[in-house]
């Protein structure tokens, strides 16, 4: 195989091109437990570690591709060993982000094969103009609303796609999103399938799961929410309600209400589309501007380092904060979204909210 499809391979190894590759090696569980795939098994942690301590994952097409390429495999074996559904849903959105950014900047043609090789998703290049848009892409409707049903915007809503003759006509950059929501689905069921291998590669895994599993419980316990990437507004903290009712309602928000309103959503797991079509209600809306803002704040752009919410605090301080007895001694936003989401939950029949200290 060549350079360029091993590349292919080390970029998106969850496609039909990558699983053929990875069989061609000759690769089993069962060789974990040699010595001679330690490299591997590494790289496969420092993806895990990556999603743990940044919520992104690097891509490296310097070094030795093989290892690339067989640490997406291992790296999902060791999460279903580990059997911790938030890790689970950290690394399969971290997944997605990488592979977004990657697409983003890839020719039309590698968005059409990796749609076609990991879904069977029937893409078709159409560089054309309906109306005031600029459209790049078609797709069966069926196949977008497999995938689109996941999110929360409107945007996405088939009412407001341009639909004709069983087609759904998109840009490049919503088939980038999709492609990217649908590896974070498959990335989640495939984690779930993988929950026990051979004893000798389970033996030679254990010491790196129980590593792992310490670096998760201690990096992650702190702002951690029950349902990454699923949102519950009545749940929210009455500030962030607050600032989301004056948006809609056209208000213009103080530059320190525009960030805790956005880093708040998208630490709750809000897509980004979602939070730029929230914006553009506001008059000073710029969609290229905003869009640049809210991806710089999500870890997408930049220092690549997703932004927290400023806690209780600071949001006091530049009198952002509306006084309400249930928030208590909280001191964080995020903090008051995880306790209200176990808390309905408990008074629901689910179960019980969790007693570690937050």
């Amino acid at each position: 195989m060549s350079t360029f499809e091993r590349e292919f391979c080390a970029k998106y190894p969850f496609t039909e091109t990558a699983r053929n590759y990875i069989a061609s090696t000759g690769f089993s569980l069962e060789d974990l437990a040699s010595g001679e795939f330690v490299e591997i098994v590494e790289r496969a942690k420092a993806r895990i570690r990556e999603a743990i301590q940044r919520g992104e994952i690097s891509t490296f097409l310097e070094g030795d591709l093989d290892v690339e390429i067989l640490s997406y495999p291992v790296a999902l074996v060791i999460l279903g060993l580990l059997g911790e559904a938030r890790l689970a849903r950290r690394y399969a959105v971290a997944e997605s982000k990488r592979v977004e950014e990657l697409l983003l900047g890839e020719d039309d043609d590698v968005l059409v094969r990796v749609a076609e090789e990991a879904f069977s998703w029937r893409l078709v290049k159409e560089r054309t103009r309906m109306g005031s848009k600029l459209i790049d892409f078609c797709m069966p409707v069926h196949q977008f609303i497999a995938t689109a049903a996941t999110f929360h915007d409107p945007h996405w809503k088939l009412v407001n796609k341009l639909v004709y003759d069983g087609q759904v006509h998109l840009r490049r950059t919503e088939v980038a999103r999709l492609i990217a929501e649908e590896v974070k689905n498959r990335v989640l069921v495939r984690i779930s399938e993988l929950t026990s291998v051979g004893g000798e590669a389970l033996k030679s895994l254990q010491p790196h799961l129980e590593e792992l599993r310490r670096e998760a419980s201690g990096r992650m316990k702190y702002l951690e929410l029950p349902e990454e990437g699923v949102t519950s507004e009545d749940a929210y903290p009455p500030c962030i309600r607050k600032l989301l009712e004056d948006l809609r309602a056209g208000k213009s928000l103080p530059h320190m209400g525009r960030f805790a309103l956005t880093t708040f959503l998208i630490n709750v797991g809000v897509d980004v589309d979602e939070v730029v079509a929230l914006f553009s209600s506001a008059a000073d809306f710029d969609e290229s501007k905003t869009r640049y803002q809210v991806e710089h704040i999500a870890g997408l752009r930049g220092s690549k380092i997703r932004y927290l919410p400023p806690s209780c605090e600071t949001l006091k301080s530049f009198g952002l904060c509306v006084e309400e007895a249930g928030c208590g001694n909280i001191k964080h936003p995020l903090i008051y979204y995880r306790r209200k989401l176990r808390k309905r939950r408990a008074t629901s029949g689910g179960t019980e909210p969790s007693k570690e200290a937050v």
